[in-house]
């Protein structure tokens, strides 16, 4: 539905009706965004803003920083990475681990003097 705010036809909005049944279900004072092919965008009562999406780009011209007084954790699944590289001020190699194995202090099997390979990482 289109309405003329203030009955002036320069300043339309559209209204978007929608079935009940087809909406996302929300507490008071949620707000979500959604679309037909599973995206949403949900800002909930306790504070947290979600986004689910298939593949997230940002696209900016400048720079991109994240501000967290908790922790920022990334899922990604097998052979995902990171291109272009990763600085971070405040942590240690010794906290970045893949499975667990931590970049910092792990150590391998079979080691041999000289530039021989060694074995697997150990835990």
């Amino acid at each position: 539905a289109a309405v003329a705010i203030g009955g002036s036809r320069d300043h339309m909005v559209v209204v978007a009706c929608e079935h009940p049944q087809h909406s996302p279900k929300l507490n008071e004072g949620e707000v979500e965004m959604y679309a037909m092919f599973g995206q949403s965008f949900k800002m909930d009562e306790e504070g947290n803003v979600t986004l689910k999406c298939k593949d997230f780009i940002v696209d900016a011209d400048g720079s991109i920083e994240q501000k967290a007084t908790g922790s920022l954790s990334i899922a990604a699944a097998a052979g995902s990475q990171i291109e272009g590289g990763l600085n971070a001020d405040t942590i240690t190699a010794d906290e970045i681990k893949e499975k667990e194995v931590r970049l910092g202090t792990h150590t391998h099997s079979q080691t041999m003097p000289g530039g021989g390979n060694s074995g697997q990482p150990n835990s």
